[in-house]
């Protein structure tokens, strides 16, 4: 997941999302993970790299920061300067709401949902089903 900066549909044949529904899969998947298994996912990777001898972070992040006036001439706003807790807030207000969902409800853009939910995921409580009476 963020082992490679690479998009989905070039990954190997047998694991590509190559296709529209593999890749709103795939994009579902990521946004439904809970901190817990990104930490998990996490661990793995820096495992991977490591065993590889590979002494790199996890994710790359660019060394410079943009000033207050390069910041204004982009054309979309900063994402970190969106309110995490409302694309919180929004992803469960539904069952299963998709990124462009989300994105209406915080007057932002699907990539910068994607990109907070990845960064930020939603810690929600596990349905357990209890026995039938």
């Amino acid at each position: 997941m963020r082992l490679t900066g690479s998009p989905a549909e070039i990954a190997p044949s047998q694991i590509a999302a190559n296709d529209c529904r593999s890749r709103t899969a795939y994009s579902t998947f990521r946004m439904r993970l809970l901190p817990s298994e990104t930490k998990l996912l996490q661990k793995a990777g820096a495992e991977l790299l490591h065993s590889n001898g590979i002494d790199e972070p996890l994710t790359w992040q660019p060394t410079f920061r943009f000033s207050p006036d390069q910041l204004a001439a982009l054309p979309r706003r900063d994402p970190d300067a969106i309110d995490i807790t409302a694309v919180h807030q929004a992803f469960l207000q539904d069952s299963y709401p998709s990124a462009k969902q989300i994105a209406t409800a915080c007057e932002t853009t699907s990539e910068f949902v994607r990109y907070i939910l990845d960064a930020h995921p939603v810690d929600r409580p596990i349905l357990t089903i209890g026995p039938r009476s």
